[in-house]
């Protein structure tokens, strides 16, 4: 079943896809070598993406297959820590008004005796 899911992975990605070699030079000086996967994007301008495979040699990258890279899990991070910020927020607002609403009913219920 896992070899299944590996293959039927490494084939769906493998279409249409076009491996470089992509040497750069860090700031000692030393040159370093990337295997880098492009793909290209089905937009209707058709540009070329760099993917993260999720399965390598063999070997499922989880991060890769969820979030489809480090950077993607970093902003969906930011972005459900925003979301939970503001859900937070609201939830305060609406326990505030209570409060409001609570005191406001026992200010109706006073009776001023003369």
């Amino acid at each position: 079943m896992k070899n299944k899911l590996k293959q039927a992975l490494e084939e769906r990605i493998s279409k249409n896809l076009i491996k470089k070699d992509l040497t750069y030079k860090d700031k000692k000086g030393n040159f370093h070598t990337e295997e880098v996967y492009l793909k290209k994007s089905l937009a209707p301008l058709g540009d070329w993406q760099r993917i993260y495979p999720p399965v390598k040699n063999g070997k499922i990258n989880w991060v890769n297959l969820l979030f489809g890279g480090r950077n993607n899990l970093i902003k969906t991070l930011l972005i459900l820590g925003i979301i939970g910020m503001v859900m937070l927020q609201l939830y305060e607002n609406y326990n505030f008004i209570g409060i409001l609403s609570e005191c406001c009913n026992r200010c109706n219920n006073i009776t001023v005796m003369p």
